[in-house]
């Protein structure tokens, strides 16, 4: 058991109650105190203070900034979060792609590797294939023999000349045949056909075959007559007069199929 001694500040020394009185300084000094510290040493005198007066300090307890501390922690987190995210992406787009079994059943994971190999190159070459150019060919019509379209042309003109012409005089303009000489020309039926367009274009004349007609003489001849028709042979030979025409190229005539050739025919002086 240790001992609490209290020096106080005149010297004295309190010792602990051990059931004997306390000493004074001159006792204590005069008396013989080997025996009394034999049993242990005493201790070290402690220093003396001068007593002041205290005065108890007010100590604030530390400030602790804690919306700064809150903020560097959020800065902190925030950081942390878009490393993590970074992270993330950067393996999702690197990592094989897994699908995932939503049942929750286990599932199996097929990787295939492909190996791709060089395809030989082959020249393809495109042909585009050109229509050949439609080529109209009109169909040009044989020529129509001059006889075929002289008779054309007399069978056309029949039922006017039957309607307007006949049984009255007219000025008869041409009588022709193959072999006919007239003005130094041995005619044929294509230059007979070429002289009847000329004054059926000029005088409305109108194409005859004899042999259909009863006033004339020969039966092959193609006789142009004009389109206009007169009482009496006189005026049918004015008529004549007055184009210009000589009494062998211009001359009165009655069509008729039943009037006899006499009496037909009448010419200029």
């Amino acid at each position: 058991m240790s001992a609490d001694f209290v020096v106080h500040p005149d010297g004295t020394v309190d010792y602990p109650d051990t059931g004997c009185y306390t000493m004074s300084a001159e006792e204590f000094a005069a008396a013989d105190t080997r025996q009394a510290w034999s049993a242990e040493p005493p201790p070290e005198p402690q220093p003396y203070y001068e007593p002041h007066h205290y005065e108890p300090t007010y100590h604030e307890p530390p400030h602790h900034d804690w919306m700064r501390v809150l903020k560097l922690v959020s800065g902190i987190t925030a950081g942390a979060l878009v490393i993590a995210a970074v992270i993330v992406l950067v393996t999702s787009l690197t990592k094989p792609v897994t699908l995932t079994n939503p049942s929750g059943y286990a599932t199996a994971t097929a990787t295939q590797t492909v190996t791709a190999s060089a395809l030989p190159t082959t020249a393809t070459q495109t042909v585009t294939a050109i229509p050949a150019p439609t080529q109209t060919v009109t169909a040009i019509p044989a020529p129509i023999d001059p006889e075929q379209q002289l008779r054309q042309i007399a069978n056309g003109d029949r039922p006017f000349v039957s309607v307007r012409l006949a049984d009255r005089w007219v000025p008869q303009l041409s009588s022709k045949r193959p072999g006919v000489v007239d003005q130094g020309i041995v005619w044929d039926n294509a230059t007979t056909l070429r002289e009847h367009l000329q004054l059926r274009e000029r005088y409305h004349a109108r194409l005859l075959w004899s042999g259909e007609w009863s006033t004339f003489s020969a039966s092959n001849f193609w006789v142009t007559v004009a389109g206009i028709t007169f009482p009496t042979s006189a005026g049918a030979l004015a008529w004549c007069t007055s184009q210009g025409f000589d009494r062998d190229h211009c001359f009165a005539k009655i069509v008729s199929t039943t009037y006899p050739v006499e009496g037909s025919t009448a010419y200029n002086k």
